[in-house]
């Protein structure tokens, strides 16, 4: 959360700063950043001339929100002289122009007084005003001030020394600046408490119809199922990173720190590991064969919950970019047990049986090593969806929902996938009626504003997971669709 303080005075905004900068530093786990920002350059507020300064705070707000036009703190500080009926308050810094420090020394050494900070928060709807004040005395000159009375004002208990005189931690443990930006945090916590909640049940409300409708549509056996790398980790297959990790050892290098100097693009990793071994269709056999083994290994894992309740759903097609055969031989496990047709190469399509359920192998299949999508090359060539399985795919999408399960957004080709077929539902929107074009699902068991923010743009409904644990998330999603 950004806080706007709107000050001209470089070194009030500093002094807010470090308090809330402490503040973050020692927050509570349930507790939200609060970053103070300065906005003081292009904006100038007129200051009322009142003796209450409550009454000047409030109308500096009222009016910062006018030129800003978003929620704005502003801050009036002034001193409280016990023997003049608490004079000069909001007129504090008009008499310090008029007279100065030593007229104030003349007038008021030696008297006390109440230092008062009050801070007032608008957000466009209503001002909160949040006060702090510290008790002293006033005397000679001491130390060298950054405002105005700081080098007169000695807090009690402090044997004299002025604020001026104190280290900006220790002020800042005492001031009535840090007294009222307390008061201020425990409001902003409870605000952004109660916004949070709001928001969660609003999106809870908004994923509940996301889900009854995609629930529907699954029954109208109008939904395509899209997986990706996520479940097969259920049966603890190999990763991306283990498989050009084991690609790279392949053309002898061992150090996976060295390989991982590339992870952020890791079909260039595979590219350039192929091209180092100098037979790339040997490599992609030792590859399959490899997690082959991995597959056989796994076997006596009992079938992972998702497995058996995505069998249940019928789905006419399932599209997969995983090489293995999880999918397929999961669902021969399950009971009643699923028969699936499978689809690698475009001939397989003229051979499925049309009572099956179709599963496509998107990025190729372990049994068939040159069709698997591995390098850089292969990636490009696979997202120029033009081959005769993607004119498959085209088709499919103008008349089936997608739901994607499995996949992470910090995978740029899938977020170019996601551009692809954007791309081509506008241009079907174009030469149709947009609102024919089916809406399209997501499941992400930890997404952030950012992805959900690119889906909307995609026009993807996004589910989020409800359990920090991504397979009981997955399974408690996929329950709701049952």
């Amino acid at each position: 959360m950004k806080l706007c303080y709107c000050t001209g005075n470089r070194d009030k905004y500093q002094e807010m700063s470090d308090i809330f900068r402490d503040k973050n530093q020692n927050k509570k786990d349930t507790e939200v950043e609060i970053k103070v920002t300065a906005q003081s350059k292009s904006v100038h507020i007129p200051e009322l001339q009142h003796k209450d300064i409550e009454v000047i705070a409030r109308q500096k707000a009222i009016d910062a929100y006018g030129v800003l036009f978003r929620p704005v703190l502003v801050e009036q500080t002034g001193l409280r002289i016990e023997k003049y009926d608490g004079l000069p308050d909001g007129l504090t810094g008009t008499m310090w122009e008029k007279i100065g420090e030593p007229g104030f020394v003349s007038l008021f050494q030696g008297k006390r007084v109440t230092a008062v900070s009050v801070l007032a928060y608008c957000d466009g709807k209503d001002v909160k005003i949040f006060k702090g004040s510290c008790r002293g005395i006033i005397v000679s000159p001491k130390g060298e001030s950054r405002f105005q009375w700081d080098s007169i004002f000695a807090p009690l208990g402090y044997r004299g020394h002025t604020f001026a005189q104190l280290s900006s931690q220790e002020k800042n443990r005492i001031s009535m600046r840090k007294k009222a930006a307390d008061k201020l945090w425990d409001y902003l916590q409870r605000q952004w408490a109660l916004e949070k909640i709001r928001d969660d049940r609003e999106q809870d409300e908004k994923e509940e119809s996301i889900i009854q409708e995609l629930r529907h549509r699954i029954y109208e056996k109008k939904v395509i199922l899209f997986v990706g790398s996520g479940l097969s980790r259920q049966f603890e297959m190999p990763t991306w990173t283990d498989l050009i990790c084991k690609m790279g050892m392949m053309v002898g290098h061992e150090d996976k720190e060295v390989l991982m100097t590339l992870e952020e693009n890791l079909p260039a990793l595979a590219e350039y590991t192929m091209l180092e071994h100098g037979c790339p269709n040997v490599q992609r056999n030792e590859i399959a064969q490899w997690l082959k083994r991995k597959e056989k290994e796994k076997q006596t894992i009992p079938v992972p919950k998702s497995y058996q309740l995505l069998s249940k759903m019928g789905f006419p097609y399932i599209y997969t970019t995983n090489y293995d055969h999880c999918i397929e031989d999961s669902f021969v496990k399950c009971m009643p047990p699923v028969f699936l047709n499978k689809v690698v190469n475009v001939e397989d399509l003229y051979q499925v049986d049309r009572t099956k359920s179709t599963l496509i192998k998107f990025h190729g299949d372990v049994d068939f090593p040159e069709t698997m999508v591995l390098s850089e090359r292969d990636y490009f060539r696979r997202l120029s969806l033009d081959s005769a399985l993607d004119l498959h795919l085209r088709a499919n999408m103008l008349e089936y929902s997608f739901l994607f399960i499995g996949y992470s957004l910090q995978d740029i080709n899938m977020r170019y996938l996601f551009f692809r077929l954007h791309d081509l539902w506008q241009l079907s929107a174009k030469q149709w009626n947009q609102s024919l074009i089916p809406s399209s699902y997501i499941f992400l068991a930890r997404p952030n504003p950012a992805e959900e923010k690119i889906l909307q743009s995609y026009k993807i409904h996004y589910i989020r997971g409800k359990s920090d644990d991504p397979t009981e998330a997955l399974n408690e999603f996929l329950e709701k669709l049952s």
